[in-house]
């Protein structure tokens, strides 16, 4: 089977196919991406993506993040594993990447969770 640009590979085919905007950003190679959740709260964001294991973050969705994550209270994380099984993480924040490092789905819950509390004490910090 030949894919071709915007063909989908995951069983739902639930995905848009923006190939019918080829050419808006001129000789590019620029097409729309998607990001799996965002979580904002007292102007603090989360941006959350996952992947398969094995599979690349791609070049352009790489530069995506890391110019979001230069944004003042932004963070993002790629999630690897198997569906609702997180297995490894990756943290963007400044546009600089961390380490790659195992997780899974209670030591990110509680990163979440911390993640939270400190979107909580800015809130209470600017009321105070």
């Amino acid at each position: 089977m030949v894919l071709r640009r915007g063909d989908q590979t995951c069983p739902c085919q639930c995905h848009w196919n923006w190939s019918w905007i080829d050419g808006c950003f001129g000789i590019t190679n620029i097409s729309p991406t998607d990001i799996d959740a965002v979580i904002e709260r007292n102007g603090r964001i989360l941006v959350i993506e996952t992947k398969h294991l094995n599979e690349e973050l791609p070049t352009g969705q790489q530069l995506l993040f890391e110019q979001f994550s230069r944004k003042a209270g932004v963070v993002v994380v790629v999630l690897w594993g198997n569906r609702d099984m997180p297995e490894y993480l990756q943290v963007c924040t400044g546009g600089v990447w961390g380490a790659m490092r195992p997780t899974d789905k209670d030591s990110f819950r509680r990163g979440v969770q911390r993640w939270f509390e400190t979107a909580e004490q800015l809130k209470r910090g600017l009321r105070g």
